[in-house]
C-alpha cells in the first residue's frame, strides 16, 4: 500500500466530519468551564454517516519529508438536530515520528477542513482543525454557522457517545441568540509566554478591553494550537478573560490569510463564566494579527458579533 493510500484511508475512516466536530475537549482542561444547559445554549445529538469520497485531492512529499494533503473532498449524511448532506474538504500534513508498515505509519496529522452541509430551507458552513497521532487526537476544534432558516445559530459539538466504522454520534451545544441581546466587542493585546514540545500548543498572556457584552477589562490568557506544516494554516484555542465584573470564557478557530502576512480570519463563540459573565453566550467574526513588537512577539485581536444570555 503506497503511503498516499494510507494517509488517505487513514483520513476518510478516522476523520469523518463527525469526528472533526468532536470539539472544544480544550476549553474544559484550559479553563474548566464549557456550556452549561441554558435557554441559549441547548444540548443536542448528531450524526453523521461517511457516504463518499468525491475528489481525492492532491497529495505529495516536501523537501523535508512531510507529507501533505489538499483539497480532497467527502460526502457525509447528517441526522438528528441536523439533518442533511455534508460536503468536507480536507487538508492536511503528515509527519512521520516513527515505522511504517504496509497498513499504517507512526506519526502526527495536523489538519484542517472547511464543512458545508446542506439542509432544508438553510444550510451550515464552518471550520475544523485537529492534530492527531497514530492512536488518538491530540487535540480538535471547529464551529458551525447556521444560514437561512438556522440563520442566528451555532453548533459547537464536544463528545463522541458511539463510532462505527461508517458513523458517528456526537453531542454539544446549538447556540441560539434568543433572549436578551447585546453587542460583543473584544479588543486584546497579548504575548507568546510558552511552547509545549509535545502537542504543539502555544500560551498566550495580556490585556484586553471590552465593550460588550459589558464594558471591562482585565487580562486575557489563551492556549492556542497551531495547525500546519511548514507554515500555519488554521489556528484555535481557548480563552479566558479576568476582569473586574468575572471571568467570560470563550473558544475560537480561524485560517490564516494568505502567505506569511500574519493575518488571521475565522469565528469566536462565548461560552458563559461567573459573575457577571454566569449564562452569558455569543458569536461572531474574530480578527487575529500575529507578529513581533517591541515588547515582545504576540498577537493583537478583536471578536466582534453579539451576545445573549
Amino acid at each position: 500500500m503506497t503511503f498516499q493510500a494510507i494517509l488517505t484511508k487513514r483520513l476518510f475512516s478516522r476523520v469523518t466530519l463527525a469526528m472533526i466536530l468532536a470539539i472544544l475537549t480544550m476549553l474544559t482542561a484550559a479553563t474548566g468551564a464549557g456550556a452549561a444547559e441554558h435557554n441559549a445554549a441547548t444540548p443536542v445529538t448528531v450524526t453523521f454517516k461517511s457516504l463518499e469520497e468525491l475528489d481525492p485531492g492532491q497529495f505529495w512529499t516536501g523537501a523535508d519529508g512531510v507529507d501533505h494533503l489538499r483539497g480532497q473532498v467527502t460526502l457525509e449524511e447528517v441526522s438528528g438536530a441536523i439533518t442533511g448532506m455534508a460536503t468536507n474538504t480536507i487538508n492536511g500534513d503528515f509527519l512521520i515520528t516513527g515505522e511504517c508498515t504496509e497498513d499504517d505509519c507512526e506519526g502526527i496529522f495536523f489538519a484542517w477542513l472547511d464543512i458545508s452541509i446542506e439542509s432544508e430551507g438553510g444550510s451550515w458552513t464552518g471550520r475544523a482543525g485537529f492534530i492527531s497521532d497514530e492512536t488518538d487526537y491530540v487535540s480538535i476544534q471547529g464551529q458551525l454557522v447556521g444560514h437561512g432558516a438556522y440563520a442566528g445559530q451555532r453548533v459547537v459539538l464536544n463528545e463522541v457517545i458511539d463510532e462505527t466504522d461508517e458513523d458517528i454520534t456526537l453531542t454539544g451545544y446549538l447556540l441560539n441568540n434568543a433572549g436578551a441581546k447585546a453587542g460583543a466587542n473584544i479588543l486584546w493585546d497579548a504575548c507568546i509566554t510558552g511552547y509545549d514540545e509535545a502537542t504543539g500548543d502555544v500560551t498566550v498572556s495580556g490585556g484586553f478591553l471590552m465593550s460588550g457584552p459589558a464594558k471591562d477589562s482585565g487580562a486575557m490568557n489563551a492556549v492556542v494550537t497551531p495547525v500546519g506544516i511548514p507554515d500555519t494554516a488554521v489556528v484555535y484555542g481557548d480563552v479566558t478573560f479576568s476582569g473586574a465584573h468575572g471571568e467570560l470564557y470563550g473558544a475560537f478557530i480561524a485560517a490564516a490569510v494568505g502567505s506569511g502576512d500574519g493575518q488571521e480570519f475565522g469565528t469566536f463563540v462565548l461560552l458563559g463564566g461567573t459573575g457577571a459573565y454566569e449564562g452569558v453566550y455569543g458569536f461572531g467574526k474574530a480578527f487575529e494579527t500575529v507578529g513581533a513588537s517591541n515588547a515582545c512577539d504576540g498577537v493583537q485581536g478583536q471578536w466582534i458579533g453579539e451576545s445573549f444570555s
